[in-house]
């Protein structure tokens, strides 16, 4: 665990954290790969993540279009 980066967002967090978890990660475990490190990343249920995204589409107005 020396060498590791965990970000964890559970079920009872803000459907904002949830959703926002997934990229967060993605974009530390990025900063590594540029800097010349190895990388691993391990998703390990994104039904919460998919769960906030559609809180978080209920809650937000629509997108302006035709």
């Amino acid at each position: 665990m020396e060498y590791s980066v965990v970000v964890v967002s559970e079920g009872h967090d803000a459907p904002g954290l949830t959703y926002i978890a997934p990229y967060a990660s993605t974009s530390i475990a990025e900063q590594f790969m540029e800097s010349g490190r190895d990388v691993l990343i391990v998703y390990d249920d994104l039904t919460q993540h998919a769960r906030a995204y559609r809180e978080l589409s209920l809650l937000l107005p629509p997108p302006a279009g035709p």
